[in-house]
């Protein structure tokens, strides 16, 4: 239903603007809909703050500091947010080849998958999806031991995690470490600096940037796998 809505959008939007603002629609990949604190982004070598509505572009960097998160919505219906003091990267977006390349740099990554099957790039491995909803934690200082490591926490659907060492699929409820090869590991060995980062990584559908004031089945918050109700 909301893909047909977006579709609506863009007809609509296309009509009523005229061909110079169809082409600024269709040079972005998609839009901002939430911004908790602070967070910018870094185009053309530019360092520019970020607000609701702003469009993200494919090779945008978005970064958060201390105190923000980011959320944004992907022409193809994915959702996406960061969590604080995250760094991720739009590499490429292009749903006419089916590609919505992402990159994690550090801190935080959700992604609610959308029509093309995203691909997230991390230091240490490479996450691929059909239809899940997965976040990805890069781990800086603030995990301690962990610093340098990835975790891979599977909120819904099945995600496949990959690199040259090995390569493990997991389901709703199951975490996966990459330490060297990808790894299946319980809740309780994970430590409480990624939990706290993942839980950051709430979404909140709003409603459809392109369509104004038509509301969208919202997304309830998602605890952690094992997160006792």
């Amino acid at each position: 239903m909301m893909k047909h809505r977006t579709i609506l959008g863009w007809a609509g939007a296309l009509l009523a603007l005229g061909a110079g603002t169809a082409l600024a629609f269709t040079e972005a990949a998609g839009r901002v809909t939430r911004v908790i604190g602070a967070a910018e982004v870094l185009r053309d070598g530019q360092h520019l703050p970020l607000a609701k509505d702003d469009v993200v572009r494919s090779g945008d960097t978005l970064r958060t500091p201390v105190d923000g998160r980011l959320q944004w919505w992907m022409e193809d219906d994915a959702l996406l947010v960061i969590a604080t003091r995250s760094q991720a990267q739009v590499r490429s977006f292009d749903p006419a080849v089916s590609e919505a390349l992402f990159q994690i740099e550090r801190g935080g990554l959700r992604v609610i998958a959308g029509a093309v099957r995203p691909k997230v790039l991390t230091p240490r491995a490479t996450v691929t999806s059909a239809d899940a909803d997965f976040s990805t934690v890069v781990c800086d200082q603030r995990c301690g031991p962990d610093r340098g490591h990835v975790y891979v926490v599977v909120n819904a659907g099945a995600a496949r995690v990959s690199n040259p060492e090995g390569s493990v699929e997991a389901h709703a409820g199951q975490i996966v470490q990459v330490a060297s090869p990808p790894t299946l590991v319980a809740k309780a060995n994970v430590s409480a600096a990624v939990l706290q980062i993942a839980a950051e990584l709430v979404i909140d559908a709003g409603v459809d940037p392109l369509v104004p004031d038509v509301p969208v089945q919202p997304l309830p918050p998602v605890d952690l796998p094992g997160s006792p109700s």
